[in-house]
């Protein structure tokens, strides 16, 4: 078999292959063979029917299925035998096939990129957990009773930082009612037995401060700016008024730290408690100082590893952005029409964080072969046990399904890029900032 290799572009290449006639006379007359066991011939017993008479009336279907069988065959002998790493489906094109002559055709396919990697062991990192401190733990303990507390009437006092005012109001816009600018933004049109804490952020930009000294009974005329980018594109850049009338102010009770509350919190002891608020902390810190140097590292790779990536792998990663991304901002509540108005800014970002990942999981794939790294099959059992409990579903189902879209190898290549980079995060050399 000759098989010549042509640049297409940087990882994309044009395979030549040419099978010699003997190998096409084989298969035809294994296929010849194959046919005369099944077809059907007026006259002959299925599988009596002459060689002769078969390879004569069945020529085009024999044919068809000799191309069929004979192009994936040369096709993966000829990346067998040129060692090349593929990355992509071939694309087939130029096939020609007669009988008693070669048969040749060409695949264009994408080849994974030639990497020459840097010194990779004791790459420096900067980030060392934050050490866990007391008020820290007295603040997470403060959330948690916060998540306990009841409330009781103020009394006859105004409104302070901090405080929970019960409010109800109507409100306009532009001379308009607020919901004739904004249909769909009803809860901000008028409301009723709104409770708001008096603090910075909440609810609407500037809202809460106004309302600072008011009493039970208060009403007051609140004016609003809405920012450009605010969530309701209607309102944005904006003025309202809002018709507000304080219905009640209420003092929150917190929950004492006491046995009782220990024991909601599923220990027998504060102390216990506070032990297992403080090894939350520094667990979470670790993780989050362990992903900041792992970040570090693939930095320094990306800086000192310059080479051209697949267009089909970035093109499908680029997609896969660009969905995460729409999907991330509709469920903050962008509108369609605002997403279609930043369609540029988002292609740019995802092409970028595309490109980005791309050439890392190349790099990291590279230092697993160096170093030999490989997924055992016990892990790759283990993880694809972990997928199926979170999607309720046997380990069975779930390898058939991932068997429908090449999901096995894409898993086990993610786990080995993953290998690849703790590898080299116990290798890191840790430095001071």
């Amino acid at each position: 078999m000759n098989v010549t290799i042509e640049d297409v572009s940087a990882c994309r290449k044009r395979l030549r292959i040419e099978v010699p006639p003997n190998e096409v006379n084989a298969e035809i007359e294994k296929m010849t063979d194959e046919f005369r066991k099944f077809v059907r011939v007026a006259g002959f017993r299925p599988g009596k029917a002459p060689r002769d008479v078969v390879a004569k009336r069945f020529r085009t279907d024999i044919d068809d299925e000799v191309r069929r069988s004979l192009v994936p065959k040369a096709y993966r002998d000829a990346v067998r035998a040129r060692k090349l790493r593929v990355v992509s489906a071939p694309m087939v094109e130029e096939l020609k096939f007669e009988r008693g002559l070669s048969m040749s055709f060409s695949a264009i396919v994408e080849l994974a990129p030639e990497i020459r990697l840097p010194l990779y062991k004791g790459i420096a990192v900067t980030n060392t957990p934050k050490p866990v401190t007391d008020e820290d733990v007295q603040k997470a303990l403060d959330y948690l009773r916060e998540q306990e507390a009841t409330f009781k009437d103020a009394g006859d006092r105004a409104l302070g930082d901090g405080d929970f005012a019960v409010v109800k109001f109507t409100s306009v816009c532009e001379g308009r009612p607020l919901q004739e600018v904004a249909p769909t933004a009803k809860s901000l049109a008028e409301r009723e037995n709104l409770w708001i804490q008096i603090q910075e952020g909440s609810f609407l930009p500037g809202f809460t401060r106004q309302l600072i000294g008011m009493k039970a009974g208060d009403r007051k005329d609140v004016q609003v700016d809405f920012p450009p980018d605010f969530q309701v594109p209607e309102l944005g850049g904006k003025k309202a008024t809002f018709f507000v009338e304080v219905t009640g102010i209420k003092d929150r009770v917190l929950p004492e730290e006491d046995e009782a509350f220990a024991k909601r919190a599923g220990r027998a002891t504060m102390e216990e408690v506070r032990r297992d608020v403080r090894a939350r902390f520094e667990a979470e810190r670790k993780g989050d100082a362990d992903l900041a140097n792992r970040n570090q590292i693939v930095e320094f790779l990306l800086s000192r590893c310059q080479f051209d990536v697949p267009e089909s792998i970035l093109e499908y990663q680029t997609r896969n952005v660009i969905r995460r991304v729409v999907e991330e901002n509709a469920a903050r509540g962008m509108a369609p029409e605002e997403l279609q108005g930043k369609k540029d800014e988002i292609y740019r970002f995802a092409q970028k964080n595309a490109h980005d990942r791309v050439r890392a999981d190349f790099i990291l794939m590279k230092v697993a072969e160096e170093e030999k790294i490989e997924v055992t099959e016990a892990e790759l059992n283990e993880r694809i046990a972990g997928l199926a409990r979170r999607f309720q579903m046997t380990p069975k189902k779930l390898m058939q399904e991932l068997d429908k879209h090449d999901g096995i190898s894409q898993l086990e290549q993610e786990m080995l890029i993953g290998k690849a980079l703790d590898f080299l995060a116990k290798e890191a050399k840790l430095e001071q900032a």
